[in-house]
Parts: structure tokens; C-alpha cells; sequence
């Protein structure tokens, strides 16, 4: 079947990561319906891949206020039964959130449970694919540290005990992923639908935005990451951050290459890494590539030190393997987020 005949869905267009699968997915010959919040947020997508030079004829929009409900997916499907492949991407990501629960635990749950639902009554769709997050595998359960090496196959024990009070956003967010997460796996096990489903979980996401950055004050989490680095004065100590980090790009294409690839992906975990990072070695980058921004140095010896008693390993090498493409090292990502970032006006 050629691309062009296919018609994808993907939910929360207009998130980071979405963003860059809808781009993709559109200079690789695909029809894209993509669910968004408002008909401003629809337009303003629209007019951001129309800017980029490509055929927006290949977008359309659709509106959906509430990803909890069941009957916003049932009305898509139904009116475009032209939709073979599902790509959902939408959950909540709102550190600022008052209720842990209600704000994050429950729409991604709830989300994921019923866009499955839907998708099950609509034999047109064939793949399915939900974005996760590697802290889904991180488990902090018992004492707050992780230990060991984590894989694909490894589960974060989080339950909503280990929420410290009502505004534990960090640890919900981590539930929220575990829980979908276990929600996608039972509903594959036991409602045996006729579409193939994998998960994607990235770890650290860097890079920069998928079209130009008009509003430096409305940066994703991610970006927002390294943009508290360049935002540092040159005697102000670097907060400490450890992790692994995955490119953009690269989870676009990974999104991309789990259906393409539905033999090998199906109910797969694929855990994207790229290499270790620490905020130390994203200022030392800062400081090669960009000699006039005036942020502290960046120490490796620090970083490495930082890394090494970090008690915790990764290892995605089988993802890695199954997706078979290189990923986009630290450098590049960086240099590519700062430089978009100095762009902007």
C-alpha cells in the first residue's frame, strides 16, 4: 500500500514531540488529521506547516476539548473512516498542576483506556501508537532511588501512595505513564484487538522545535531545560541534572518506524536513548558552540562524577536494534535547541 493512501491520527498535534511526527509524517507522503484544543490552535498549526513549505492539504484538524471522554474518538473514527493508523500522543505534562490525580494520573489513564476502546470498534484502524516515557520503567518505589539496570521490559512500582500531597506533580506525572502504560499491555492481553499496538519511551527530550520558535516565554518542559541553562550568569552555580536524553527528531522517526515496522514493533516497549547527559555538559556544549553567550563553563570532571554516582544504568540496545537507525548525538541536539532559541525574537 502506498503512503499516500493513509491517513494517520494523531492526537495532541500540537505538542512538542507532535509537532515533529506531524511534519515528518507529511514530507513522507502521509494524510494527517490531527486533534487540537481550540480552532485557533488547528489554524495556527496550519499556517506554521504552510510556512515551512509544505502542502497543508495534507493536514486537517480536529477539535477536542476533553481526551477523557470516549465518544470525542468514537465521533473521529466514524466520520473518517479513512483513518488506518492512531498515533497518541496526548497526555498531560503540567508541573504546575494543583491536583496530581485529577490533573494528570486520571486524563492519562482514562485517555488511553478509551482511545483503545474507540479504536477497537473501528476495524479501519490497523496500528496503533502511544507515547510513554522512560519514567515508566524508573522505579523509585521504595526509597526514592532507582537501582540497577533498567530495559525495556523493566516497570516503575509507583502507586498513587507515593504521592507526597496533592501537588506531587513530578511523581504523578510518573504514575500517570506507569498506569497507561500497564492499561495498553492488559488491553492488548485481553481484548485481543485487530491492530497492532507499541509503545514509545523516551527519556530526556531535546532538540529544537519542529517549525520557528515565535515566543521564547511559551517553551516546552524540554526546551525549557536547556533554556535554564543559557539563562544561567556566568557566576551562578549549575543546578545539578543526571539523565539519558533522546533527540526529537528521533522520536518522531521512532513513532514513525513503530508502525511502519509492525511485524517486528507489536506490543513492543521501545525505549529511545541516545547517551547520557547532565547540565554540566549541556553548558560545556553552550560554551564550544556559542563563545558569545556568557554562561559558567561546564565541567566534564563534574559531569562524570555526577553520572558515576548516579547508582543506575540504562540499556535499550534491543530497541535501538529493532528501530535500526542512528540517533542524533547530545552536540547536535543542543546546538540546534540554542541556536532556535537565540533566534527567536
Amino acid at each position: 500500500m502506498s503512503t499516500q493512501s493513509e491517513t494517520v491520527f494523531v492526537t495532541g498535534a500540537t505538542g512538542f514531540i507532535a509537532q515533529h511526527i506531524v511534519k515528518q509524517l507529511i514530507e513522507k507522503g502521509y494524510k494527517v488529521i490531527g486533534s487540537v484544543r481550540s480552532k485557533d490552535k488547528g489554524e495556527n498549526l496550519k499556517s506554521l506547516i504552510t510556512e515551512a513549505g509544505l502542502d497543508s492539504n495534507f493536514f486537517d484538524y480536529v477539535i477536542i476539548t476533553n481526551l477523557i471522554d470516549k465518544q470525542p474518538f468514537d465521533e473521529v473514527f466514524s466520520k473518517h473512516p479513512e483513518i488506518s493508523i492512531v498515533l497518541h500522543t496526548a497526555s498531560p505534562v503540567d508541573f504546575n498542576a494543583k491536583d496530581a490525580i485529577k490533573e494528570i494520573i486520571e486524563p492519562a489513564v482514562l485517555g488511553t483506556k478509551h482511545i483503545l476502546q474507540s479504536a477497537k470498534q473501528h476495524p479501519n484502524i490497523k496500528k496503533f501508537v502511544i507515547t510513554s516515557s522512560i519514567v515508566a520503567t524508573i522505579d523509585v518505589s521504595e526509597d526514592g532511588k532507582p537501582k540497577g539496570t533498567i530495559t525495556e521490559e523493566s516497570w516503575s512500582g509507583l502507586e498513587t501512595k507515593h504521592l507526597s500531597g496533592p501537588e506531587d506533580t513530578f511523581v504523578g506525572y510518573g504514575i500517570s505513564k506507569t498506569h497507561a502504560g500497564q492499561e495498553v499491555v492488559r488491553f492488548q492481553n485481553e481484548e485481543h484487538p485487530n491492530f497492532t499496538i507499541v509503545s514509545i519511551l523516551p527519556s530526556y527530550v531535546f532538540g529544537p522545535q519542529a517549525f520557528e520558535v515565535k515566543d521564547k516565554s511559551q517553551l516546552n518542559f524540554s526546551a525549557e531545560l536547556v533554556n535554564k541553562v543559557l539563562k544561567l550568569k556566568p557566576n551562578e552555580e549549575i543546578p545539578p541534572l543526571t539523565g539519558i536524553f533522546i533527540d526529537v527528531r528521533d522520536v518522531a522517526h521512532a513513532h514513525i518506524k513503530a508502525f511502519q515496522e509492525s511485524q517486528k514493533t507489536n506490543g513492543k516497549r521501545l525505549g529511545l536513548d541516545a547517551g547520557e547527559v547532565t547540565n554540566e555538559l549541556i553548558a560545556s556544549i553552550i560554551n564550544k558552540n556559542f563563545p558569545k553567550v556568557d554562561i559558567p563553563k561546564g565541567s566534564i570532571e563534574k559531569s562524570n562524577n555526577q553520572l558515576q554516582s548516579r547508582g543506575i544504568g540504562f540499556d535499550f540496545s534491543e530497541s535501538k536494534k529493532i528501530l535500526g537507525f542512528d540517533y542524533i548525538p547530545l552536540e547536535k541536539s543542543i546546538v540546534d535547541s540554542v541556536q532556535q532559541i537565540l533566534n527567536a525574537k
